[in-house]
């Protein structure tokens, strides 16, 4: 994927990649949205991630059912976070992608 173009030297390039370019080619769509505190913390959230789209929503009656349904959830969060570290270390940035939900 990035082979043939020259380095990404900038953070707000290598962020501008992972959102349009990476993310669509392994996600199949673009990120929804980015943050940023200005201080060097992005945040990509993508509100319709495919990977989490087998998992039930949960009655509301059942916390311990939630609880491990989170948390089972997040576990399936753990390869895309380690595919964005890897893709964006070969950018030569040095990331450490967290998830949420």
């Amino acid at each position: 994927l990035t082979k043939d173009k020259p380095r990404l030297t900038d953070t707000l390039e290598v962020i501008k990649y992972l959102c349009k370019d990476f993310w669509t080619y392994v996600f199949g769509k673009q990120i929804d949205n980015l943050r940023t505190n200005h201080r060097g913390v992005y945040v990509l959230q993508d509100n319709n991630f495919r990977w989490l789209h087998r998992f039930a929503a949960v009655p509301q009656g059942d916390p311990s059912l939630a609880a491990e349904t989170h948390k089972l959830a997040l576990s399936h969060l753990h390869l895309p976070c380690g595919i964005i570290r890897g893709d964006s270390f070969n950018c030569t940035m040095l990331v450490f992608p967290s998830s949420m939900m």
